[in-house]
């Protein structure tokens, strides 16, 4: 018989990133965005911006992965530092994500 001792209380693991000094610039693009409309980089011009690649149909690690997101967005909220940051969901199945679902 093995025993072992766990600790009441597990925190959980650190979030994670990478802070790129300087910011680099990004080229033109233009994306479709949920209601159909061109997306450009002038939207989140002066923002610091969150990216997220997935898609609608992923069942596994995209919830866990935006449930994360979310913390993020609420400790920056807790810090007085969500005043000025855009967050982005881009699909990586533009086949089944389109602006009707």
């Amino acid at each position: 018989m093995n025993f072992g001792l766990l600790p009441d209380r597990v925190d959980p693991p650190a979030i994670a990133g990478i802070f790129l000094e300087p910011p680099r610039s990004v080229e033109d693009f233009t994306l479709i965005d949920q209601t159909g409309q061109p997306f450009t980089k002038d939207r989140w011009h002066g923002k610091w911006t969150f990216l997220y690649f997935g898609y609608t149909f992923c069942p596994d690690i995209c919830p866990l992965t935006l449930l994360e997101l979310s913390k993020m967005q609420k400790i920056l909220a807790q810090e007085h530092l969500d005043q000025n940051n855009a967050y982005l969901f881009i699909s990586v199945d533009p086949a089944r994500d389109t602006p009707e679902r």
